[in-house]
């Protein structure tokens, strides 16, 4: 199952985080899945614009601490941190 749907209709991309059961955290897979439709949408040559939204009561809740818990390898836990803090 897709963790991030993305697609186009009308030249407008919507990108919907479907994790609604943990608040659309977001774990590996997902990460790489966002990722992955984000540069979709930058390769769109029509789109004019893109929604991003989550399915569910929330939109995108943050990293996935269950995830980063389960990480026994302090390099792993340091891979996850770098990836879900925000750009500055």
């Amino acid at each position: 199952m897709a963790l991030i749907n993305f697609n186009i209709h009308n030249n407008i991309g919507l990108l919907i985080a479907n994790r609604p059961e943990v608040r659309n955290t977001l774990n590996e897979q997902a990460m790489n899945e966002f990722a992955a439709a984000v540069e979709q949408a930058q390769d769109a040559p029509n789109l004019l614009a893109l929604i991003i939204t989550g399915a569910g009561k929330a939109f995108i809740s943050g990293g996935d601490i269950g995830e980063l818990h389960s990480l026994t390898v302090e390099s792993d836990r340091r891979r996850w941190l770098w990836r879900t803090r925000p750009e500055r």
